[in-house]
């Protein structure tokens, strides 16, 4: 799938399978990580699942980055009691610019793509 449509997935095979390998390093962190992360969160199952990793093991780390952010808003809750809405004044603007970057990243990356040719794609 990637080999078919690498231009609008923006990732080579070549660079699935090392993404694959850094994931098969690194997987419950990443997925603890990933679950307390806003923006990935919903998305680092599909990680998981290329490379195949156990559900017991993505339950675990899922459970336990899952629980550190809920913790996290809970402190901030706490923290901020009513003030809330000032903080929202500038975290609003924020994560728009997140969604932006992002946005113009993934543009970029669809325009400069430049497929391989058929030689080096045997290769890989």
């Amino acid at each position: 799938l990637a080999g078919r449509h690498a231009r609008w997935f923006t990732v080579s095979p070549r660079e699935l399978a090392a993404a694959e390998r850094w994931f098969r390093r690194w997987g419950g962190p990443a997925v603890c990580l990933g679950r307390a992360l806003p923006g990935i969160r919903g998305v680092i199952c599909i990680p998981a699942g290329l490379a195949r990793m156990p559900p017991l093991a993505f339950g675990l780390w899922s459970t336990l980055g899952a629980a550190l952010w809920t913790g996290l808003m809970m402190a901030a809750g706490y923290a901020l009691k009513a003030r809330y809405v000032e903080v929202q004044h500038w975290l609003n603007p924020v994560a728009d610019g997140f969604l932006a970057i992002s946005l113009i990243t993934y543009l970029v990356r669809v325009a400069a793509y430049r497929p391989r040719r058929r030689r080096e794609r045997a290769d890989s």
